[in-house]
C-alpha cells in the first residue's frame, strides 16, 4: 500500500483553472461595474446642469433676443433656445390691495435647454403690464 502525503499535478491543475476562470470573471465584472459608475456620473453632472439652468431660466425675464445662447456650465455645454409660442392681450380686473387692474400681455415660451446630447423642454408664461 502506497499512501500519498500530497496533491497529483492533475488536482493542481484543475485548482489552478478554477482559480484564472473566477479571476477572469471578477476583473470583467469590475470593468463593466466601472463603466457603468463613469456613466452614471455623468448623467448626474448632466442632470444637475439642467436643473440648475432651468431654475435660471425660470427666475429671469425671457425675450426673443435670447433666441439661441451657449455656454458652459459644470464643465457641460449647453445650448438653449427660445421660441415664443403665443402671445394674448388680457385685460384683467379684480380687487387686492394694490388694486391691479388694466391690458397685459400674456405670452407663453418653449425653452429648449440641450445639456451634452440630452434635451429638455421649459414652458414659460410671461405678463407684461401695458400702459
Amino acid at each position: 500500500m502506497c499512501s500519498s502525503k500530497g496533491f497529483t499535478l492533475i488536482e493542481v491543475l484543475i485548482a489552478f483553472i478554477i482559480l484564472m476562470i473566477s479571476i477572469s470573471v471578477a476583473t470583467a465584472a469590475y470593468k463593466e461595474y466601472r463603466i457603468v459608475v463613469q456613466k452614471q456620473k455623468k448623467a448626474e453632472r448632466m442632470f444637475i446642469a439642467a436643473i440648475s439652468l432651468m431654475n435660471k431660466l425660470k427666475s429671469m425675464k425671457v425675450n426673443l433676443r435670447m433666441n439661441e445662447q451657449e455656454g458652459k456650465f459644470n464643465g457641460l455645454s449647453y445650448k438653449i433656445k427660445v421660441k415664443r409660442i403665443a402671445a394674448k392681450r388680457n385685460y384683467i380686473y379684480f380687487f387686492n390691495k394694490r388694486g391691479n387692474k388694466g391690458n397685459f400681455l400674456i405670452t407663453l415660451y418653449k425653452i429648449t435647454l440641450t445639456v451634452g446630447n440630452k434635451n429638455f423642454i421649459l414652458y414659460k408664461t410671461q405678463f407684461q403690464r401695458l400702459h
